[in-house]
C-alpha cells in the first residue's frame, strides 16, 4: 500500500512536466504551397498574386517565407513559414478554405519544454 500511495505521489508531482508537451506557439506555423505561383516573393509583396497578399494582409501577417530556401528537395522547398501578431488558426482557415487545392498539411511549432544543457563543449 505504502508503494502505490509513493508512486501516487510523484505522479502528482511530475504530471505539470507531462502537460508541457503538448504547447504551442500559436503565431507561427508551416505550411506546404502546392502552386509555384503561391511561393513567397522578395520585395515588398509576400506573392506573385494580389489576392492572396491582401488576405495575408488583412489576417496580420509579417512574414511569409519558404522555410528551407536551401533545400535541394522540391517538396522541401514547398514549405513556408507563416508568421503572425496574433492567432495562425485564422490563416490556417482562410488559407485551406479559400485555396483548399493550393494550401495543404499546416503545422503548429511546438515550443521547447526542456532546456537542453552543453555537457560537451569540443576544442
Amino acid at each position: 500500500m505504502k508503494s502505490k500511495f509513493k508512486y501516487l505521489i510523484i505522479g502528482i508531482i511530475l504530471l505539470p512536466h507531462f502537460l508541457l508537451a503538448q504547447t504551442y506557439l500559436d503565431t507561427i506555423c508551416w505550411i506546404t504551397v502546392e502552386k509555384p505561383g503561391y511561393y513567397a516573393t522578395n520585395g515588398e509583396n509576400f506573392t506573385a498574386d494580389e489576392n492572396l497578399n491582401t488576405l495575408l494582409q488583412n489576417n496580420g501577417v509579417v512574414y511569409y517565407e519558404q522555410a528551407a530556401s536551401f533545400a535541394r528537395n522540391p517538396q522541401l522547398l514547398k514549405i513556408h513559414e507563416i508568421r503572425t501578431n496574433s492567432h495562425v488558426d485564422s490563416v490556417i482557415n482562410e488559407l485551406t478554405t479559400n485555396y483548399p487545392e493550393y494550401f495543404v498539411n499546416s503545422s503548429k511549432h511546438e515550443t521547447p519544454h526542456q532546456v537542453a544543457r552543453v555537457v560537451f563543449v569540443p576544442i
